[in-house]
């Protein structure tokens, strides 16, 4: 077991130092194109003052392209903040707007039920007003009084006969 774990070791560290390696080979490599073959189109440079230029000029480019990105990307979170701020800004409001909008719910239903209490106590007292009109003409017109004479000459009738 102690003899696999080292083969296991050694195979990993093979691994790694050929990863190494080749990652080191294909980032060669990408410079060569990146700056290499462009030049070899244009035409090799003839001195090294000339190479170590263009290299620079393509760093530099590469540089400012990077710089607009960077300015670019605050410019994004910049608008990114002021847009969360709007929202929060316009969520107060929605809630402020909910808040005022249950009082005047809970108000306005309040007021329903005093509206129809009231209704009930006006009906109430309209009928108690007929019933004191209907009495004051009833006792006028003498119509209590013929009903006694009525029911009183009934019973006299009805207990003599």
């Amino acid at each position: 077991r102690a003899e696999f774990a080292r083969h296991c070791d050694f195979y990993q560290q093979q691994v790694k130092i050929h990863g190494a390696k080749l990652q080191s080979r294909s980032q060669l490599d990408a410079r060569g194109q990146l700056l290499g073959e462009g030049q070899q189109q244009k035409g090799k440079p003839s001195t090294r003052e000339e190479n170590d230029r263009a290299e620079v000029f393509k760093l530099t480019e590469a540089r400012d392209q990077l710089k607009t990105e960077y300015q670019r990307m605050q410019q994004v979170a910049d608008d990114l903040q002021k847009s969360s701020g709007n929202i929060d800004k316009i969520q107060d409001q929605y809630g402020e707007y909910r808040n005022k909008l249950e009082y005047a719910s809970q108000r306005l239903g309040h007021l329903k039920r005093k509206t129809e209490e009231d209704s009930r106590y006006i009906w109430w007292s309209f009928c108690f007003f007929l019933a004191t009109v209907a009495y004051i003409t009833l006792k006028r017109l003498k119509v209590f009084k013929m009903a006694y004479w009525g029911v009183s000459w009934t019973i006299w009738t009805g207990s003599t006969a």
